[in-house]
């Protein structure tokens, strides 16, 4: 599928996105930072969030609405959301320094709010691939879908993707694995899942990594991810929303490095030399004449051996020329060829 002009897909170059998250801490100078940083780390896109906390929850302060440090769910969505007003220099500046800029949305007006500004593709949460009201105003867009499967039995991946099958909308939606902890438990990432919904769904398939460190997003490469998404922060010690377990920019240039470098080295399938080991082909062994042979004498294991280098004929022919009779003298040193010899 086409995400602004870069083409997404199972055999492609990964596509790697900086998830800003709430790690701005409130600060548009600071997020118009990260977008210039994510930039020069390598990143094809910025990820924002887009949510009014009145959307995604309720005010209210009864058990239910409390996180376990007694703040409630509406503060800490207010704390950390990226207020639309923002929103035309962030977009803005994607452009200017050539990085896309897409979003999550949380819900139906979210979508009507990036609209505005051209998002050229919606993510769809892992908490969200239920919402099936907003994936359909996502769907009415016509712009590709990223969805994240984290929590999700093979069920309810299912009927989301008979959601987009009901809108013929397969050739633009993508599917991440992920696991919604944050961080997340290496021993809870099951990258293996990758393999298994590439054979179920003929879409591409990437990893929305929340675990700390680059190994798992690197491997999930080699086992074919087509999108990477991966939280972004300045600095770790910020206090933004999942800074604590973000990349920073020096370790996030490194995945992007490690993941570009392993993509290039799960090539395809092919035999034989590469064009870099055609220098190489002369070590190989082959059939050399070790001492002066004349015409009319018969070939014996003084005569040949197997060495390097590869010049001469096929180590697998020696025991067939052995008793063979030379058609013409051949001094030591000499690559053995098939015409030297009778009856060949």
């Amino acid at each position: 599928m086409k995400i602004d002009d870069r083409t997404v897909g199972n055999l492609k170059q990964p596509f790697i996105i900086a998830e800003l998250s709430g790690n701005h801490c409130g600060s548009l100078e600071e997020a118009k930072r990260m977008v210039k940083k994510a930039k020069e780390c390598g990143a094809d896109a910025i990820k924002l969030q887009s949510f009014k906390p009145d959307t995604i929850t309720f005010n209210s302060s009864n058990s239910y609405f409390l996180l376990e440090k007694g703040i409630t769910l509406h503060s800490a969505y207010e704390k950390f959301a990226t207020p639309y007003e923002w929103y035309p220099e962030i977009f803005s500046l994607s452009k200017e320094v050539g990085i896309i800029c897409f979003s999550s949305p949380f819900d139906e007006g979210a979508v009507d709010v990036l609209e505005q500004f051209e998002s050229p593709a919606y993510k769809i949460a892992s908490f969200e691939l239920g919402h099936f009201p907003l994936v359909e105003r996502i769907i009415k867009t016509g712009k590709p879908i990223i969805a994240s499967v984290g929590m999700a039995q093979l069920d309810e991946i299912e009927d989301f993707m008979n959601l987009i099958r009901k809108h013929r909308y397969e050739s633009k939606v993508a599917l991440l694995k992920c696991t919604s902890v944050y961080p997340a438990p290496f021993d809870e990432l099951n990258l293996r899942v990758l393999t298994e919904l590439m054979k179920k769904y003929d879409i591409p398939i990437g990893f929305s990594d929340h675990s700390s460190g680059i190994e798992a997003a690197v491997g999930s490469v080699a086992l074919g991810a087509a999108i990477i998404e991966k939280h972004f922060t300045l600095d770790k010690n910020n206090g933004g929303a999942d800074s604590f377990m973000s990349l920073e920019p020096v370790e996030f240039a490194a995945m992007v490095a490690a993941c570009n470098n392993v993509y290039k080295a799960v090539g395809s399938v092919r035999w034989g030399p590469t064009q870099s080991e055609l220098a190489s082909l002369k070590f190989k062994r082959s059939i050399f004449v070790v001492k002066d042979i004349k015409k009319g004498e018969i070939f014996t294991e003084e005569h040949i051996k197997v060495i390097r280098p590869g010049n001469g004929i096929h180590p697998k022919l020696f025991n067939t020329i052995i008793g063979k009779i030379s058609l013409e003298d051949i001094d030591e040193g000499t690559p053995l060829s098939l015409r030297m010899i009778d009856q060949f």
